[in-house]
């Protein structure tokens, strides 16, 4: 998925989720960013990151009290 500096990156989720946390990491594995979110949208701006390539683990918490984790890859280009 590809992002630019002034274009946030949500997350939409199909049940309602309690919270979620973002986990960025470079492509050396080194975790570069965390971010938590409540209920509700949850949207980031990668504007802090160099340009470059980077996975993002999610993990959402749902309200019905089951969790899901993904593994996404971004391109962020300034």
């Amino acid at each position: 998925m590809p992002a630019g500096p002034n274009q946030p990156i949500c997350l939409h989720t199909k049940k309602p989720a309690l919270s979620s946390v973002w986990k960025v990491y470079d492509l050396a594995g080194d975790l570069v960013a965390i971010r938590g979110f409540g209920s509700g949208t949850a949207c980031w701006s990668p504007s802090g990151l160099a340009e470059g390539l980077y996975l993002v683990q999610l993990t959402v918490n749902y309200a019905d009290g089951s969790r899901e984790q993904r593994l996404q890859k971004i391109a962020f280009i300034k």
